[in-house]
């Protein structure tokens, strides 16, 4: 059977998962809501934007403060995390600083003046996501990395998404979102806000978990850490250009109202995987460790286990979504987001194929075989890419839902193949559970 603290661990990260996503839904529901279908739209590309230069910083930074952390933890060396928190610090302000300065100037020359159009306004209101994003995740990692995974993820998952949900019900108050011209702004403006909030956070708990922030600098190590997150940074920027193609072309091609209408459907669409990315934070460090020790059996029966857990907690919300999808959407976001219903659809299909063949991803980077994840990135993403702009402007939100599944399956069936041929494993969900020489299945 599973170990205990394994499975209480899985079964923490899976309740922050689903709180943290409760949250956020909670706060698109009502943005959705006072914005309109087009403001909501708005709202969407300027997040997407930001998150799409934001995101691959926090998720680089992320490995590389659990495995630093996870290190300095094995040698009683707890307090050293803050060397590489402060350099982390330096790293987030420069990139941030550089990104604000190019993407300001950027969204002026193209929109002709910030002030002129409403995409700009909106990502020029929303610039300390640069800064709050990637802090909040690599002090919650650090945190991780120390042993506590369920409280590392409080930051980014609980603290984020319920600061947001204040700043922007305190901003509606004031200002009523509904009727206000520049609302979109200000609505990720307060995401903005929430943001630092959660970092702010985060390094409380780093703080609490380490007792004292004074730690020599390691400069020999800085220099390991920036190449190693040059790296990281690749495969994660990879990771969500691919997760973000199909809604910039959307925005691209069509209207801001079909924007806010595939958004509604991809967050819709996004829970039926909530239970693999949660699962996925535990599994990280034992499947690392399990292949470090040879254990095959062990491992092939933990990674079938997981997979069979992770398919049934994504079948119930598929099967929902796929039969009265569109009627969830109107009572949640709208009637106005019903017509999205077949795209929902397509997306559930294609999240419950991803689901279906488990962990693949975190297979391969946990055993030294990133450079197979970037191949099937690379892949995956040519085919994303390429059926966008094939399918978004003949067949709208419709053609984006199709292509993203279709991208779903090509980066699943890539690695599911690399698994099997690197460590003889198979990671689906009907793989065998095998028995270790203890008598018990791991």
């Amino acid at each position: 059977m599973l170990d205990p603290a394994l499975l209480r661990s899985g079964l923490g990260s899976l309740t922050v998962k689903v709180v943290g996503t409760g949250l956020t839904f909670a706060v698109s529901i009502y943005l959705a809501r006072v914005l309109g279908v087009a403001g909501f739209g708005v709202f969407a590309f300027a997040q997407t934007v930001l998150m799409l230069i934001a995101m691959p910083m926090q998720t680089g930074l992320s490995h590389l403060m659990v495995r630093e952390a996870a290190r300095r933890a094995r040698s009683g060396k707890v307090v050293a995390v803050w060397p590489i928190g402060r350099w982390a610090d330096g790293v987030v302000l420069r990139y941030a600083s550089v990104s604000m300065v190019a993407l300001v100037a950027g969204v002026a020359l193209v929109s002709g003046g910030v002030t002129e159009s409403q995409r700009a306004l909106a990502i020029c209101s929303g610039v300390l996501l640069l800064v709050g994003v990637p802090i909040a995740g690599a002090r919650g990692s650090l945190v991780r990395g120390l042993g506590q995974v369920v409280l590392g993820q409080v930051p980014d998952l609980i603290v984020r998404p319920l600061a947001f949900i204040v700043l922007v019900a305190l901003v509606g108050l004031a200002l009523p979102l509904s009727s206000h011209p520049h609302s979109a702004a200000m609505a990720i403006g307060a995401h903005s806000m929430a943001a630092i909030v959660a970092a702010l956070f985060g390094h409380a708990l780093l703080r609490r978990a380490t007792s004292s922030p004074s730690a020599p600098s390691m400069v020999t190590e800085a220099r390991e850490w920036t190449r190693s997150l040059r790296y990281l940074y690749l495969v994660s920027g990879l990771q969500l250009l691919n997760g973000s193609a199909d809604l910039l072309l959307v925005s691209a091609f069509r209207t801001d109202a079909e924007t806010g209408l595939y958004r509604a459907a991809v967050q819709l669409g996004s829970l039926v995987v909530f239970g693999l990315a949660a699962i996925n934070q535990v599994l990280h460090p034992r499947f690392s460790e399990l292949h470090a020790n040879g254990d095959a059996d062990a491992l092939q029966s933990l990674v079938t286990q997981s997979a069979r857990g992770i398919f049934l907690i994504a079948a119930v919300p598929a099967v929902v979504l796929v039969l009265w999808g569109d009627v969830i959407l109107s009572m949640t976001f709208g009637e106005d987001f019903r017509e999205a219903g077949l795209a929902l659809s397509i997306i559930v299909i294609g999240q419950l194929m991803n689901a279906t063949f488990g962990s693949v991803g975190a297979l391969l980077n946990m055993t030294g075989h990133e450079r197979d994840t970037v191949q099937g990135m690379v892949l995956a993403g040519v085919v994303n890419i390429g059926l966008n702009l094939l399918l978004v402007p003949l067949y709208g939100i419709t053609g984006a839902a199709t292509a993203t599944a279709a991208s779903l399956l090509c980066w699943n069936v890539v690695l599911w193949r690399f698994v099997a041929l690197r460590l003889g494993l198979e990671s689906g969900f009907w793989g065998p559970v095998i028995r270790n020489r203890r008598g018990t299945s791991s």
